[in-house]
């Protein structure tokens, strides 16, 4: 794994990847249990410290970050665009997403509850 890469394992963070499963998944399909990620989430060093920026205000708040996708390999982009191949969802080569350079997640506000 690229050493650049850190995984977000802090309980201000609640990581719950839509393609490790395929309760949420478009694709129908566990891409990031078949390549073997699971519901592991990686990002950039550079990303995981605006990330922490976050943790004062999650904290006065009481909320916690939720992590739909971050870092996706080349192989799992693959497989996402052959199941919906159209640019605009996943685009055509692995090289152009920012989620397979790991400076992109997307994410949802957790309240308290």
């Amino acid at each position: 794994m690229d050493k650049n890469l850190i995984e977000i394992r802090d309980s201000h963070f609640v990581v719950d990847l839509m393609y490790a499963g395929t309760a949420h998944n478009m694709t129908g399909r566990p891409v990031y249990q078949e390549i073997g990620l699971g519901n592991r989430a990686f990002v950039h060093r550079d990303l995981w410290n605006c990330l922490q920026k976050l943790i004062p205000y999650l904290e006065q708040t009481g909320r916690r970050l939720k992590i739909y996708d971050a870092f996706r390999p080349a192989a799992a982009h693959r497989l996402l665009f052959e199941a919906i191949p159209q640019d605009g969802f996943f685009v055509p080569e692995a090289s152009r997403s920012p989620h397979c350079r790991a400076t992109a997640v997307d994410v949802a506000l957790l309240d308290a509850d």
